[in-house]
């Protein structure tokens, strides 16, 4: 029995700790169910809202929804797909609001899973605010197709040297027709070596197009055979170019001519693309179609007829030879933030005819200043607005790259359907200049001479130094007195002074000379340097003595006239007993009218020698404009005080 009662509390609490797990299990089950249970009610009676989606029937067809529309609750996740045509090239997925037309960013109340994907899934992440509506759009693009291509089949055949050339709706890349560097490695993998790759330098740099291989050629994204597609052709045309970014040239190989009378099959890939958004938006499928040659060449280019005209920017352009640039004073100046040219241009060719365009090279011969070489080459291929079996006619207005400053060359480069070259004029150019930068100059230097007669009539030399400077046309120089609106004086001075004189000044004023240095271009920079003239000498300088009166002591006053011309103030400088040694002392007078000072606290007139030399300048000085250390002193008019006791 005491054995038992002695293992009972054990069995008692352990049994109730398990009773109490038991418990706290049911517990949690109990509210969770009791969550998921009340989710599942706030879901049924939470509202559902329409969801849409809006694309372009031309582009394709929603496949989900595919009635184009979706009731959802918040929460649902729900799959969302669209079926692009063929044309088209499908680029993502946006949210938007269809009522105020603005994009919604993805997660914000749409959660798309693959905005980049045509199938995808979404997930309603927040209830639209009131008036909102959500919509779903496919993003897609046109992808590129060719408007025209050349030769086609005539009667008689096409020339054997005929050129290739493709025109497409699309400004087109690059790289559709050159290797990137992950293509080339894939190649060289697969065997082919460095030595059999076919370059060409193309923006600078060396680019690939294509390789041989056991004796025939093969370029990136075509290949030109035979009709029955057997026999590889390629090693009878040359690199393959975009004359300019929608139309591709495909030369003959003048060197390889294809055998007479073949029947040629040109095949363009599907790898040819343009660029979007940094997407590569390719063709819908590969192009073929044929042509077939005769046994004729053709050697002889195209002629321009004589009518032709060129105006640039506005300004008509005669051909020459290079002119001179140091100084550019035959140069046409042009705007070349956005420059335009006005072409009028007929051409005649009787062998294979024109081809479809030609090019505006303007070459960059010498930098901005006018000395170094410009080593910028700018080429804009145009397409002829009216073609015929040997004529063609452009007359209208094109734009061409933006400029830097230089001297520019411009020539037409021209060929007819085999490629036969022209350039236009034949030996000189068309040239012109962009400059947008005025002279830069440093300061002149100012010499002043003093009229020693006093009539108002000083001059002051302004010296300057261009350096290096070429193109310096000329230097123009007003002078005025301060915060007066007449002008004093002006000079102009040639590209080759480099000083100028300015006379009828007047001592003591202040002067604003303004210095414009201007190029051939008409850019001006201007200059305004201060200077205040030398003042006049006082004149009459007398002593004055005023006996004393009474209780009045007696004083002693130095007094003298005012100088001609101007001055804000003057000096006196006398030496002054201190203890036992006479120190110079330096008295201020301000005001121009204030013609006198009293010197009875400095003079013992009945104690002083007869020697003391005492001096009166005029002076000048405009601290707010040329600092408060800036001043200009008259030559001095010296007295010894015996002399002006005297009055001599």
């Amino acid at each position: 029995m005491r054995e038992r009662l002695e293992r009972l509390p054990i069995y008692i609490l352990t049994g109730g700790i398990s009773l109490f797990f038991a418990s706290c299990h049911n517990f949690l089950s109990g509210m969770e169910i009791k969550k998921e249970i009340e989710g599942k009610v706030a879901y049924a009676n939470a509202p559902a809202y329409t969801i849409l989606i809006d694309y372009s029937k031309d582009s394709g067809i929603a496949k989900s929804p595919a009635s184009g529309e979706t009731s959802k609750k918040v929460s649902d996740t729900f799959p969302i797909g669209f079926d692009t045509f063929s044309d088209y090239e499908f680029l993502k997925w946006t949210i938007v609001d269809s009522t105020t037309k603005n994009e919604i960013p993805n997660g914000e109340y749409l959660s798309i899973e693959n905005t980049g994907e045509e199938e995808t899934s979404c997930t309603f992440t927040k209830a639209p605010e009131d008036g909102m509506q959500l919509c779903l759009v496919p993003i897609v693009v046109e992808r590129p197709q060719i408007l025209s291509y050349t030769p086609m089949v005539i009667s008689g055949g096409c020339l054997k040297d005929t050129t290739i050339q493709i025109v497409f709706d699309r400004n087109m890349s690059e790289d559709s027709i050159y290797y990137t560097d992950e293509e080339k490695a894939g190649l060289m993998e697969n065997g082919i070596p460095e030595s059999d790759f076919l370059s060409v330098e193309a923006g600078g740099e060396t680019r690939f197009y294509g390789y041989t291989k056991d004796g025939d050629s093969f370029f990136k994204n075509i290949s030109i055979k035979d009709k029955s597609g057997n026999l590889n052709l390629n090693k009878h045309f040359g690199c393959p170019v975009f004359e300019n970014e929608n139309t591709l040239s495909i030369p003959a190989d003048r060197s390889n001519f294809l055998p007479d009378f073949t029947k040629v099959m040109v095949i363009l890939e599907k790898g040819f693309f343009y660029e979007f958004e940094g997407k590569s938006v390719r063709m819908a499928g590969n192009k073929k179609w044929i042509y077939q040659v005769n046994n004729g060449t053709d050697s002889t280019g195209p002629d321009v007829a004589d009518t032709f005209s060129l105006e640039l920017c506005g300004q008509s352009l005669s051909s020459s030879t290079l002119p001179s640039v140091q100084p550019p004073s035959s140069l046409k100046f042009i705007d070349g933030s956005s420059p335009s040219l006005s072409l009028n241009l007929s051409v005649h060719d009787d062998g294979s005819g024109p081809a479809n365009l030609f090019s505006v090279v303007v070459d960059r011969i010498c930098g901005p200043d006018y000395a170094s070489s410009g080593g910028n080459v700018f080429r804009n291929g145009i397409e002829y607005q009216f073609v015929t079996e040997d004529s063609a006619q452009y007359n209208g207005i094109s734009s061409l790259s933006t400029l830097t400053d230089g001297v520019y060359e411009l020539r037409l480069e021209l060929s007819d359907k085999c490629a036969n070259p022209c350039t236009y004029p034949v030996t000189e150019r068309y040239y012109f200049a962009v400059d947008t930068k005025a002279p830069e100059i440093a300061a002149p230097t100012l010499t002043e001479t003093p009229d020693p007669n006093e009539n108002n009539n000083s001059k002051m030399t302004l010296s300057w130094n261009p350096g290096s400077i070429k193109d310096l046309k000329q230097t123009d120089i007003v002078c005025r007195e301060f915060r007066a609106t007449n002008i004093t004086d002006t000079g102009t001075f040639g590209r080759t002074e480099t000083s100028g004189e300015l006379s009828g000044l007047t001592g003591g004023s202040l002067y604003a000379f303004n210095i414009s240095h201007t190029d051939y271009a008409g850019n001006t920079k201007t200059n305004t340097i201060y200077s205040a003239m030398t003042p006049y000498k006082v004149s009459n300088v007398r002593l004055v003595t005023i006996q004393q009166t009474g209780k009045t002591p007696g004083k002693v006053s130095l007094r003298w006239d005012a100088p001609e011309g101007r001055c804000t103030g003057y000096e006196i400088t006398l030496p002054v007993l201190q203890g036992t040694r006479e120190r110079p002392v330096t008295l201020e007078v301000e005001g121009e009218n204030t013609t006198r000072y009293d010197l009875t606290q400095l003079i013992d007139i009945g104690t002083a020698s007869n020697d003391i030399l005492i001096k009166v300048y005029a002076v000048s000085k405009f601290p707010e404009i040329l600092g408060a250390d800036v001043k200009k002193c008259s030559a001095p008019v010296t007295r010894t005080l015996g002399e002006l006791m005297h009055g001599s």
